[in-house]
């Protein structure tokens, strides 16, 4: 099952409802939904190390919105910190590659 992103208006199609899903799945390894992988970690010694994807498509399907949605998603789920808060555990950040057109705003 697909989490619900209640701070997106945008509708996510079933392909992106999925990326979100599988993309959920790499950063945190516990599935939320049908994931799609058969990739098996377990014939490598240090699989808790297989965290993460990369998320490369065809121009024009969505690729944007699909790395927003899990940024949202996890918006909704984590309590915001204070700014002076000190914060040394790893906590699963998502590296986005894009253009220079799309931070300039």
């Amino acid at each position: 099952m697909t989490p619900t992103l209640k701070i997106m208006t945008t509708k996510l199609y079933d392909y992106q409802k999925w990326r979100l899903s599988w993309l959920l799945w790499r950063e945190t390894e516990s599935p939320k939904g049908d994931c799609g992988c058969d990739f098996d970690a377990s014939n490598y010694p240090n699989q808790s190390y297989f965290v993460g994807g990369i998320l490369a498509d065809h121009m024009g399907l969505g690729k944007t919105l699909s790395m927003i949605s899990p940024i949202a998603s996890q918006k909704e789920n984590q309590p915001i910190l204070p700014s002076d808060s000190n914060i040394n555990d790893p906590n699963g950040e998502t590296l986005i590659i894009c253009r220079l057109v799309f931070l300039v705003f």
